[in-house]
């Protein structure tokens, strides 16, 4: 997966291990993440987060909704 430095003010890979903590309690322990889903993944912490400057690196517009 590519790497992209940007100033952000949330930690994306902490949300991540959340969200997979989350799941195995949610769903299953054996819950996870797969890698070919983390950037959607992400696009979509950073849509609900707010967060501008990973939306400008992504190309994502914070006005419009998820499609």
């Amino acid at each position: 997966m590519r790497t992209k430095a940007i100033q952000s003010p949330y930690d994306y890979y902490q949300l991540m291990q959340q969200l997979e903590e989350h799941g195995k309690d949610v769903y299953r322990p054996e819950f996870h993440i797969e890698d070919i889903n983390r950037p959607v993944v992400i696009k979509l912490l950073a849509y609900f987060l707010q967060d501008q400057a990973v939306a400008i690196g992504d190309g994502i517009d914070l006005q419009k909704g998820v499609p």
